[in-house]
């Protein structure tokens, strides 16, 4: 046997440059992909001096200076025989002083700080990294690399450390700190951790059996203590123990992820596997497209409605009240509302996602919505069709939406004689200021004879909430089908990041399970925070949003309301406005003014003014909101901050020249025919709740392929990868796209 020969002795002389950093999770649990190749994200110190990248204080950024730390006396002690206070193990310790010249206590701030950083409560808990880097030179002092082979050697010892005490003194030299340590692996001798409080028995043929697949298995025995201490109260959330037996010995190894794909005696069971779209998983996936969370924070069930249909609609009146979002407020369900980031754009973390207070309106992305897309209007026919047999969409009156030739339709709406007047009035009119215009009955997602649900009794009560549940929403959708299959679960917690080599969810509350795939379905700015917690962003992302503005019209026709009906505040109409070469540029919603409205802009002791003026008004006022394609639309830069916080930046605030000249337009159209406007009344929205193109295909920083898989068996489904967010609804193109990906995540190319 050969002796190894220590590099070291080829030099003349050698010094050492000592590094010290904290670890994030990903560092420790996969060091080969990350700090073995490279240096670690957060540094603490180096002997050499810091750099800007460094960990800092508050201190240092108020006086715009980094602090100095020096280590001294790093003693690494290695016991080669056993003994009672080791066990079975070469086991090290490691301690080292730290120098502070300039100040007292800062170096335990640093080490909080990056702890915190890191993704740890506190520094006792974190992992830190010890580096020593080799630097030798020859007989004229000038620095030499050793070569082997052709081959730079690794004069790099990279030890990832557990604090065990730090004891400071104070003098006029400054602070010196005392640091005790071991290695980070070796947390499995102490007695927390290594002592048995509960006696076991395992049994088996083998040792995959003993540990991993057995009925009394390690795994299987120890989950279901932990299972018992969760249930018992002991812990807020049990533990989980899983064991595998990878091929190769580097961390590296991808056997890690093949392995837990098959571990039964973990609690992490695998999903069933289909082969085609119209199996289990696809349903999922398109359930749960609309805005979705599949892994929300709150679950809307019957308890929600348990309070009446009136206290809830009471409850959510006085809370938009409070908040006064805007002029206009605020779609709602059941005395719920959606929740904003940095007061600017919507998101939810209800089960249902966004689709809990959407409108119901659909569209279909035309060839020119896509010219922008490298997929084109065939490659989403037959899921349009598809999604047309899975939800109740109500008839369209004209083809003002492009090839709807393969969608299943319901019977069309009822619309009262105000919104006929105005679909007539439009369609006869010519063109004005450069805009033609053209209307149609629009394409909803509400039942209106679906025997499965109760029919619209047309109580013009939309907005707050459908009292017959007739809009399709997303949570209501899951819930079926989970009644239906076993295979479809629903994990009622959020997701903090994904794994970037392995189909492993990561949740805010510690746990994390393994999965044969993985569909990103959690609306664009959910999705953006998954990534940017997964990922190293610099930049962050940008996130589309169609600009909106909104104005009334007042009727000077003679009619009369549907008899024996009252009015649904969903879309009634739909008009498109084009320019002069016949292409579509904006899209505007039309709808009748809703009690809801009333309720929120009058106080309580005008109800009784407030009902009169309703019954007056509602049969004589229209409200139409115009929508920009994504030429138009703002762009908002999503990021995280240094303590790890969202931040959310307009990056563009359109001005929606278009869009303006084209109400203008519609105005002096509608003025023909006895609509009339308010001169200058057009109510900008801070945002459509339309949110797109963070991550578009081909583009960005990850150039999403459009099958949609992200990583290995993780794909993104929702308006993240859209190229363009253009005026049409997006939404039946969401559920479209994300069913066109989960057959191709079968099918893979």
């Amino acid at each position: 046997m050969a002796i190894e020969v220590n590099p070291l002795h080829v030099y003349s002389s050698y010094n050492y440059i000592f590094t010290f950093a904290v670890l994030t999770k990903d560092e420790i649990n996969f060091p080969d992909e990350t700090y073995i190749g490279d240096k670690p994200q957060l540094e603490i110190f180096r002997s050499g001096g810091k750099s800007e990248g460094f960990v800092s204080t508050v201190f240092e950024e108020q006086i715009g200076g980094k602090l100095e730390y020096f280590i001294e006396d790093v003693e690494i002690e290695g016991i080669v025989v056993p003994n009672t206070r080791t066990r079975l193990t070469n086991a090290t310790n490691i301690s080292f002083q730290v120098v502070e010249p300039y100040s007292m206590g800062l170096f335990l701030q640093t080490l909080q700080i990056a702890a915190l950083q890191a993704g740890y409560t506190n520094y006792l808990q974190a992992p830190f990294l010890l580096t020593i880097e080799f630097v030798g030179f020859d007989d004229d002092g000038k620095p030499v690399t050793v070569d082997k082979d052709g081959k730079t050697l690794n004069l790099q010892r990279k030890i990832p450390l557990k604090l065990t005490n730090a004891e400071f003194n104070v003098s006029g030299g400054g602070t010196r700190y005392d640091v005790t340590a071991i290695p980070w692996n070796e947390q499995a001798l102490i007695d927390q951790v290594d002592r048995t409080y509960t006696d076991i028995t395992v049994t088996g043929k083998n040792v995959v059996e003993i540990l991993q697949t057995g009925p009394e298995s390690l795994t299987t025995v120890m989950n279901g203590r932990y299972e018992e201490l969760r249930a018992e109260g002991n812990f807020p959330v049990a533990d989980e123990l899983v064991i595998t037996f990878p091929n190769d010995i580097a961390t590296s190894s991808s056997s890690v992820a093949k392995n837990g794909a098959v571990d039964k005696g973990a609690t992490v069971a695998p999903q069933k596997s289909g082969s085609n779209l119209f199996g289990n998983i696809a349903k999922g996936v398109v359930g749960g497209i609309i805005g979705g969370a599949v892994a929300g924070q709150r679950n809307i069930g019957q308890n929600a409605l348990a309070g009446g249909i009136a206290g809830a609609l009471n409850k959510t009146i006085e809370q938009i009240k409070k908040k006064r979002f805007s002029l206009i407020p605020p779609k709602s369900n059941y005395g719920l509302l959606p929740d904003k980031i940095s007061n600017l754009l919507y998101e939810s973390n209800l089960f249902g996602g966004l689709s809990t207070f959407w409108g119901g309106t659909l569209g279909v992305f035309s060839p020119h919505d896509l010219r922008n897309w490298p997929i084109e209007f065939s490659d989403l026919k037959p899921y349009y069709s598809f999604i047309s047999k899975k939800i109740f969409i109500t008839r369209p009156s004209e083809n003002i939406f492009g090839d709807i030739s393969s969608i299943y339709f319901q019977e069309q709406i009822k619309t009262p004689s105000i919104v006929n007047k105005l679909h007539s009035a439009i369609n006869s009119s010519s063109s004005k200021d450069g805009f033609s215009f053209k209307s149609g009955y629009p394409m909803l997602a509400a039942s209106f004879t679906d025997l499965e649900h109760y029919n619209c009794e047309y109580p013009g009560k939309c907005k707050p909430s459908c009292k017959n549940h007739s809009t399709f929403k997303t949570y209501e959708y899951f819930n079926k089908i989970m009644k239906e299959n076993d295979n479809i679960k629903y994990f009622n917690n959020s997701v903090e990041k994904i794994d970037t080599k392995y189909p492993l969810v990561y949740f805010h509350n510690g746990e994390k399970k393994l999965f044969d795939k993985i569909y990103l379905c959690s609306g664009a700015i959910n999705t953006s925070k998954i990534l940017l917690n997964s990922f190293n962003i610099k930049d962050g992302l940008k996130i589309t949003d169609n600009g909106l503005i909104q104005f009334p019209i007042f009727s000077l026709n003679e009619f009369s309301a549907i008899k024996g009906t009252d009015n649904f505040s969903l879309t009634n109409l739909i008009i498109k406005s084009y320019s002069d070469n016949g292409l579509s540029i904006n899209q505007w919603q039309v709808m009748q003014v809703y009690e809801y409205l009333f309720e929120y802009l009058f106080p309580t002791y005008l109800s009784s003014i407030k009902n009169k003026l309703y019954r007056v008004l509602k049969d004589r006022v229209l409200i139409l909101r115009g929508y920009t394609d994504h030429e138009e639309g703002n762009i908002y830069n999503i990021n995280k901050d240094r303590y790890s916080n969202f931040i959310l930046d307009c990056h563009r605030d359109s001005k929606k020249n278009n869009l303006y000249s084209s109400a203008s337009s519609l105005k002096k159209i509608l003025s023909k025919n006895n609509f009339r406007s308010i001169p200058l009344l057009n109510v900008k929205s801070k945002t459509s709740g339309h949110y797109g193109s963070s991550i578009p295909y081909k583009e960005g920083f990850f150039g999403v392929p459009i099958n949609g898989e992200l990583l290995k068996n993780v794909f993104v489904c929702d308006s993240s990868v859209f190229n363009s967010m253009p005026s049409t609804s997006p939404t039946f193109t969401i559920m479209a796209n994300a069913a066109r990906t989960a057959e191709l995540s079968f099918n893979k190319y």
